[in-house]
């Protein structure tokens, strides 16, 4: 299984460009794995996801990001083998509360999944109705 969950905060604007018919966005986080430590993640979207990403958020905004790990490689201008790791999103939470909030800029109470028309806690309880 390959999946990656991760909440922080963008380090960059979502960088968007077209790829033939394929809309890519790219940014990166910082999670803080300690008082002393940061991880910083490559963040790349596709499609829908890349467009919400774009649109809703900005450098230091709060996320949550779904997705999987993939790794790469490309040969440099030196000719040097350089890899690459980076979370292909699945899934976007918005995390921003309203006192974080930018003047104008939108913001969620709860965390709500922007690939959703309900809140999550809405979108569990109804699961575990259905469980039963």
């Amino acid at each position: 299984m390959n999946k990656w969950l991760g909440v922080g905060r963008l380090t960059r604007d979502p960088e968007v460009r077209m790829s033939g018919e394929k809309t890519i966005c790219r940014t990166s986080m910082a999670i803080n794995m300690s008082k002393d430590q940061v991880e910083y993640i490559n963040i790349t979207a596709f499609d829908k996801k890349a467009d919400l990403i774009e649109k809703y958020f900005h450098k230091g905004d709060r996320i949550g990001i779904i997705g999987r790990i993939h790794n790469g490689s490309y040969t440099n201008k030196d000719g040097a083998k350089v890899y690459t790791s980076e979370i292909y999103v699945e899934d976007v939470e918005f995390l921003q509360d309203k006192k974080e909030a930018k003047p104008g800029q939108i913001h969620y109470v709860k965390p709500v999944s922007v690939f959703s028309e309900e809140p999550l806690p809405s979108r569990y309880e109804s699961y575990m109705r259905e469980s039963k």
